[in-house]
């Protein structure tokens, strides 16, 4: 995973919030260097919510879970 926490943004020009890693998107759509509000795996995307961030960010949450669960298991 990257240094950076993963975090909501909502760029001028788009019409939907987007989660951010760094400055890119996670759908790989946008740059924004603006204010994040924090990302927390448990929400339940909006409306305005794009979705594709959404799907790629849970599944980085996952793999991060499944390694940490995989580490536990070997050590």
């Amino acid at each position: 995973m990257s240094a950076d926490p993963l975090g909501w943004g909502w760029p001028a020009a788009s019409r939907t919030a987007h989660i951010f890693d760094g400055v890119r998107s996670m759908c790989g759509g946008w740059l924004y260097t603006g204010k994040l509000d924090p990302f927390i795996a448990t929400d339940r995307p909006g409306p305005d919510d794009c979705r594709a961030c959404m799907r790629h960010a849970l599944a980085r949450v996952k793999a991060a879970e499944r390694a940490e669960k995989e580490k536990v298991n070997r050590g």
